[in-house]
């Protein structure tokens, strides 16, 4: 009887993650800047970037669900503007195996800066096409068929589920627009609105028509000057999908130790909350041009019985190169871009 009232919950869960559930995003949102608006492809003081992220969550609840993404971009300027592309992979695993996500991208973006020479502005526009492959291995999900006489199971008994594929992979689009104010003093401010799959592509490993809805970026943030070696950046996102909201507040406070034009060294720190889900503390450091950031989601949402507040862990990673002299747009130093 319990190993049935564990299948009914399974299924249950599974279903309702599979018609209503957001797609795979990450608390330090900033870090994976593909993944935040397909317009920020490029928009960096250098050649090229590098930059990883790794998500472990609901570890205390049963296997943890992993997410990871690795991607590339280059400054290409052009007069006084600049183009960005770039390429992207992503991963996600669910806690035994049974359903897997690979996502392979590439970005293009240009920016165009104008305006006064201590008030300039950057407009930036983007987009993405994307390969997505999705899989389910059966062979770790129980159905009622496999059950003996309802009491035992068997592994060995057919799942009853031919009409269900266990691949599935479909093209994805979307689409960016960036504008960052840029003065030569503070505060520096930049807003950004992002659409993804916008070609409502059919993702389903069942016979029927369901598309996956699209998602919609709002985010901000602003960059304060507190000291000659002391920044804060209060920043926001507002994701939504098929009416579902995931929105996230916080702010970072940076200690440079060396703020200079070769190098830049600092410590940083800070929190966030996803509104009715979870609070997110965040630290890190960045020297010559490699930044790491570690986060902690403390879960407060109905999930705590379970969870014990234990939420996920994240690490990023970026490193910024300069190739050649940079003769294109120049944008703002932004904890965390």
């Amino acid at each position: 009887m319990i190993k049935r009232i564990s299948l009914y919950i399974s299924i249950v869960f599974f279903c309702s993650y599979s018609a209503d559930a957001q797609d795979i995003h990450f608390s330090q949102y900033y870090a994976s800047p593909f993944n935040l608006n397909p317009a920020m492809t490029g928009l960096y003081n250098g050649s090229i970037r590098t930059f990883g992220n790794y998500r472990s969550q609901w570890g205390s609840v049963h296997q943890p669900y992993e997410t990871y993404d690795a991607g590339i971009d280059f400054t290409v300027p052009f007069k006084s503007d600049n183009f960005g592309i770039g390429i992207m992979a992503l991963g996600d695993m669910s806690g035994n195996a049974s359903l897997s996500v690979y996502k392979f991208a590439i970005f293009g973006s240009y920016h165009k800066t104008f305006g006064p020479r201590k008030r300039k502005h950057i407009m930036a526009i983007g987009y993405y096409v994307k390969y997505v492959q999705k899989g389910i291995d059966l062979f770790n999900l129980t159905f009622p068929s496999q059950y003996n006489g309802d009491i035992d199971f068997d592994p060995n008994l057919d799942n009853g589920e031919s009409y269900m594929d266990n691949q599935l992979g479909f093209p994805d689009v979307g689409l960016g627009a960036y504008w960052k104010m840029n003065p030569k003093y503070f505060p520096k401010y930049s807003f950004g609105f992002s659409m993804y799959h916008i070609n409502l592509p059919k993702e389903t490993f069942l016979d029927d028509k369901n598309r996956l809805a699209m998602r919609y970026h709002l985010h901000g943030d602003m960059l304060l000057k507190v000291k000659y070696n002391r920044t804060l950046t209060p920043r926001m996102i507002v994701m939504g999908q098929n009416n579902n909201y995931n929105i996230i507040i916080g702010a970072e406070y940076e200690h440079f130790i060396v703020n200079t034009m070769k190098q830049k060294t600092s410590v940083y720190g800070g929190a966030m909350m996803r509104l009715g889900d979870a609070i997110v503390i965040v630290g890190g450091a960045e020297h010559k041009n490699v930044r790491l950031g570690i986060s902690y989601d403390i879960n407060i949402s109905e999930l705590v019985p379970a969870s014990s507040m234990f939420g996920a862990i994240e690490i990023s990673l970026q490193y910024i190169g300069i190739f050649r002299k940079f003769t294109g747009v120049k944008c703002p130093k932004v904890p965390g871009f």
